[in-house]
C-alpha cells in the first residue's frame, strides 16, 4: 500500500481510496477502480471497456451547404490535425476530450433534434464513465474524470500491457484486447488515429468504425 501522494507502479491496483497495492483485496468499502499503467504521470485504466465508434449520427443545422451533416464528417476545430504518426502530435487525452465534448455540446446546440444525441461516442462513453459497485463515488474519480487517451498514452498502455493484463486478471476483469483502440487524436474531418494492441503500430482509419474504447484516470 502507498499513500495518495505517491505514484506507485505499473500494473498496481488502484483503489478508491486513492491508494495503490500491488495485489488485490477485496474490501467493501474500499473497492479497486483501476490498474495504473503510467506512474510517471499517474495514469490509470478503467476496469471497463466497450467497442464504439469514433463518431457517428446526423447533425441538422449545422454549418454545411445541406441542412445536415454526418458527425464523422466534421472535423473537430479545436483539435490539432496530426497528419504524421501521432504520438507526439496534439494535446493529452484529457485535454482532447474536453475539446471534443464541448464540440459534442455545440452541435447538440445547433438544432433541438440533436438534443442529447453522443455524437462522439468514444469520447462520450469515456467523459460519461463512472465505476460501479464502488462504496461510494468520490470526486476524483466520478463521471468527467475520465477521458479517452491520446496516442502517446496509449503507446505507454501497449509497453506495459503484461503487467496491467496481470492485474486485471487477479480482478476478474478483462484484458486489455490484442486489437485496435481508438485515440483521442484526430486526423483530419473523417479519420482519426486507432492504436494496434498486437504491435504496438498506429494508423488512421474511418471515424464510423466500431473499435475498443477504455476509459482513463489522472490519478
Amino acid at each position: 500500500e502507498i499513500d495518495p501522494g505517491s505514484s506507485g507502479n505499473a500494473g498496481d491496483i488502484l483503489y478508491e481510496d486513492h491508494t495503490t497495492r500491488a495485489d488485490y483485496v477485496y474490501m467493501v468499502d474500499n473497492r479497486a477502480i483501476g490498474v495504473v499503467f503510467d506512474p510517471v504521470n499517474r495514469l490509470a485504466i478503467a476496469l471497463d471497456e466497450k467497442g464504439l465508434w469514433w463518431a457517428e449520427g446526423t447533425v441538422y443545422s449545422y454549418q454545411s451547404s445541406s441542412s445536415y451533416s454526418f458527425a464523422y464528417n466534421i472535423n473537430v476545430p479545436a483539435l490539432a490535425d496530426c497528419q504524421t504518426y501521432a504520438l507526439t502530435c496534439g494535446k493529452g487525452g484529457k485535454e482532447n476530450t474536453a475539446i471534443i465534448m464541448a464540440f459534442q455540446t455545440e452541435l447538440q446546440n445547433a438544432d433541438t433534434r440533436n438534443q442529447n444525441v453522443p455524437y462522439f461516442p468514444a469520447a462520450n462513453y469515456c467523459y460519461k464513465y463512472q465505476p460501479e459497485s464502488v462504496s461510494s463515488v468520490k470526486n476524483w474519480f466520478a463521471a468527467g474524470q475520465w477521458f479517452l487517451p491520446n496516442m502517446a498514452e496509449l503507446n505507454i498502455l501497449y509497453q506495459n500491457k503484461a503487467v496491467v493484463n496481470a492485474a486485471l486478471q487477479k480482478i476478474n476483469r478483462t484484458g486489455v484486447t490484442n486489437s485496435y483502440y481508438w485515440s483521442s487524436t484526430e486526423s483530419e474531418r473523417s479519420v482519426a488515429w486507432r492504436f494496434d494492441m498486437r504491435d504496438g503500430g498506429g494508423s488512421v482509419f474511418d471515424k464510423p468504425r466500431n473499435y475498443y474504447v477504455r476509459p482513463v484516470l489522472a490519478y
